[in-house]
Order: structure tokens, then C-alpha cells, then sequence
């Protein structure tokens, strides 16, 4: 007799705080009876998650497919930042450091225009995007808030270059 060489096992990928599916299930055909797989061979890396735990050490492989089955489970990182840039809307130039935050967790999401800053000179007009999720690549995690130039109204007073007196007065914008 030989052993049985058309055997399966699956191997699930969840999060850890929630238990969701994080990644598809893998199916591995043809194995054989009694083959041995261990939790460890079987880690992947997943964009913004970290390796925490698997439900077994290992598994024999069995002919109960329901048997044949390890979970790995994953929690999503906390080391990730995002970045601000406050930018002049009508060019683009940017008029103040640029701000954000650090350890940060995969997958939250941050409401733009509670980042905006009060900038001398300047009104708030908008943001891109709107809501950022945070990814696994902090090159991507970038946040643009746009500011329009504030307009003041100001007097010149034109006087008599002998007399100094007002010949003139005119209220004008910037």
C-alpha cells in the first residue's frame, strides 16, 4: 500500500482583534496522509499587518479536510505616520512646516480638515483627500490642505506735498 497523495489543507489568514479575513484562504492540493505541516511555514507578510499567532503549532495531514486547517492571525500595525502639507491653493506653495502624526494604526482613518491650522494671512479653503485611511506605505499617507490668501481693506491718505494737507483718501484691498 501507498499512502494517499491526493490530500488537502487550508490555511486562513485572520485578524486577530476581529477575527475578519484579512487575506484568501490558501488551499494546498495533493498532499500526502501523514505529511506534517508546521504554523510557521506558512506565514506570509500582509501590507500593514504583523504576524502574531497561529491556532496550532502544526497539523498532520488527515483525510478530514475540516481537519487539515491552520488560522494565522494578525494585528495590524501601530508604527505608521501620516504627513500634512498646508499649501497656497492658488499656486501651491507651501506656507508652513508641514505637520501630521506618528504610530499610527493600519487602516484608520483620519478627517482631513481636523488638521487644518490657523496660518497668518490666510482662510482654510479645502483639503485632498477629504478622509485619509492610513496604508502600510507612509509615502502614500499624505494629506494636502489648501489655503486661500485673506484680503484686507486698508486707507491711503494722498496729502499736499507742500501743505500736508488730505487731498485725496481711498480705501483699497490686497
Amino acid at each position: 500500500y501507498e499512502k494517499r497523495r491526493d490530500l488537502q489543507y487550508t490555511v486562513n489568514y485572520f485578524d486577530k482583534d476581529d477575527n475578519s479575513v484579512i487575506k484568501t484562504a490558501k488551499t494546498v492540493e495533493n498532499k500526502r496522509f501523514k505529511d506534517v505541516i508546521t504554523s510557521a511555514s506558512e506565514v506570509v507578510d500582509i501590507p500593514g499587518y504583523n504576524y502574531d499567532s497561529a491556532n496550532v503549532e502544526s497539523i498532520t495531514i488527515g483525510t478530514n479536510a475540516e481537519a487539515n486547517v491552520i488560522n494565522l492571525y494578525y494585528t495590524k500595525r501601530n508604527d505608521l505616520s501620516y504627513v500634512v502639507n498646508h499649501l497656497d491653493k492658488a499656486d501651491g506653495t507651501l506656507i508652513h512646516d508641514p505637520t501630521g502624526a506618528d504610530n499610527q494604526v493600519f487602516a484608520s482613518q483620519i478627517t482631513s480638515a481636523n488638521e487644518k491650522l490657523e496660518i497668518f494671512g490666510y482662510d482654510y479653503d479645502s483639503a485632498d483627500p477629504n478622509v485619509l485611511t492610513i496604508s502600510a506605505d507612509n509615502n502614500s499617507n499624505v494629506i494636502n490642505l489648501y489655503y486661500t490668501k485673506k484680503t484686507f481693506d486698508y486707507t491711503v491718505y494722498y496729502l499736499d506735498e507742500d501743505t500736508n494737507e488730505e487731498i485725496e483718501t481711498r480705501v483699497e484691498n490686497s
